[in-house]
């Protein structure tokens, strides 16, 4: 790979960045939209099953802010039940 390239600084003294990868985090708290798109749910279905206790409440992130632990959300994805629904032949209109 050799060495990492030199940019310039932003920095009033001039000095320089060493750049040397891109490192990808995942989140650890993702907020309401997030969440549903992840599980591919409405707010409003997922405010129901919270209140039911079948999907992991949010956490209060800030005074104003909830969020959910995105691990949590995988524990609840994998605990799901395997669905006895087929999906249509490729190819195939669902039937109406």
């Amino acid at each position: 790979m050799g060495r990492p390239k030199k940019v310039p600084n932003c920095t009033p003294s001039g000095g320089t960045l060493r750049v040397s990868r891109v490192v990808h985090i995942d989140p650890v708290i993702v907020d309401r939209d997030t969440t549903c798109t992840i599980v591919g749910l409405s707010p409003s279905n997922i405010a129901a099953q919270v209140l039911k206790g079948t999907f992991p409440a949010p956490r209060k992130t800030s005074t104003n802010r909830i969020g959910w632990l995105l691990t949590e959300i995988h524990a609840w994805a994998q605990g799901l039940p395997l669905s006895d629904i087929l999906p249509p032949p490729s190819g195939h209109a669902r039937p109406q």
